[in-house]
C-alpha cells in the first residue's frame, strides 16, 4: 500500500516501509517536474527478501510496489521501474547481513560491497535523472561522501556482532514493521521502533566489539538515524508552516537527547 499525503493541495508525497526513494508529484502547472526523494540510500533488507521469496508482484523496493508487468505504466513510471530493476540486479551481488532492523544505514558486509553499494546508488540517481526525475535528498551521502571513512573503520564490528544483532534484536524485539506513514503519527510510531532497534544494538555491540570500538560503531547508527529523522521532521515544518519544536512527536525528541532513551527529552536545533 502506498501512503500519501497533502500538504497544501499540490503535493503528494508517496512513500514506503524503508524506502530506495520517495516521489513527489506536483500537480500543479507551476511545477510540472517529478521530484524523487530519498528517505535513505538503500534498504538492502527489503531487496533480499523480495529477492529470495521471489514474491515479485507483492513486494515492494521502496515506496512503489513491484508491478506485474501486464499493469499499464506510463512513461515516466516504466523508466523509473527500468532505473529500480538495474538496482536490484546490481544489488543481487552485494552481500549484506540485514542486521540492523529499522535503521537505515546499510548492512553491507565488507569496503569491496560497501563500494558496490555507492556506486550503484550514484549510477540509480544518474538513470533517475535521465528519466527526468529531481533528486532531492539521499542519505547515501552520508554514508558514501561525509563519513565514508568511519562507515569503513565499523564494518568489521558490524560484521561480527550480526549474527547476535539478528537473534537478539530486528522484528522479532522491536516489530512488527510496518510501513512509514508520511505523517506526524507515522513519524511517531518509526521513530520508537528506531529507538527499540537502536538500544537493542547498542548493547549488542558494546558486548560484541568492547569499548571504544562498539561505541563508535553504535553511535555512528545513532548519527546516521538523527540525520534521517532531522530531515523529516524539517520538511514536515516547513510544509505545515510550523515550527519543528511544535510537531516533532516525543519519541523522535528522544533520539536528541544526550541519552537518546530518556523517557523525556525537548528538540533543541543544532546551532
Amino acid at each position: 500500500m502506498i501512503s500519501c499525503f497533502d500538504f497544501d493541495g499540490a503535493k503528494c508525497l508517496v512513500t514506503g516501509n524503508k524506502s530506495l526513494l520517495q516521489t513527489l508529484d506536483c500537480s500543479t502547472e507551476d511545477d510540472l517536474r517529478k521530484r524523487v526523494k530519498r528517505e535513505r540510500a538503500f534498504d538492502l533488507l527489503r531487496l533480499e527478501r523480495a529477492l529470495d521469496e521471489g514474491d515479485f508482484d507483492s513486494k515492494k523496493i521502496g515506496e512503489r510496489t513491484i508491478r506485474d508487468l501486464r499493469t499499464p505504466m506510463d512513461d515516466d513510471e516504466k523508466c523509473q521501474e527500468k532505473c529500480n530493476d538495474e538496482l536490484k540486479t546490481g544489488l543481487d551481488m552485494v552481500k549484506a547481513h540485514t542486521a540492523f532492523g529499522s535503521v537505515g544505514v546499510p548492512s553491507v558486509v565488507d569496503e569491496l560491497d560497501l563500494k558496490m553499494f555507492c556506486k550503484l546508488d550514484t549510477a540509480h540517481d544518474k538513470c533517475l535523472r535521465d528519466c527526468g526525475f529531481e533528486i532531492q535528498f539521499n542519505m547515501r551521502d552520508y554514508v558514501c561522501r561525509d563519513r565514508y571513512r568511519e562507515m569503513l573503520y565499523n564494518l568489521p564490528c558490524y560484521n561480527y556482532a550480526s549474527s547476535k544483532l539478528k537473534r537478539r534484536c530486528g522484528s522479532e524485539r522491536c516489530g512488527p514493521y510496518s510501513e512509514l506513514k508520511v505523517s506526524v503519527l507515522g513519524f511517531a510510531q518509526r521513530c520508537r521502533t528506531l529507538v527499540c532497534d537502536l538500544s537493542c544494538t547498542h548493547g549488542v555491540l558494546i558486548q560484541k566489539c568492547g569499548w571504544p570500538t562498539g561505541m563508535r560503531a553504535f553511535k555512528f547508527l545513532l548519527d546516521y538515524t538523527r540525520t534521517q529523522v532531522s530531515t523529516w521532521m524539517k520538511e514536515t515544518a516547513i510544509n505545515m508552516r510550523r515550527s519543528i519544536s511544535q510537531i516533532i512527536p516525543r519519541s523522535c525528541s528522544r533520539m536528541f537527547c544526550e541519552r537518546f532513551d530518556t523517557q523525556n527529552c525537548t528538540y533543541v536545533p543544532a546551532s
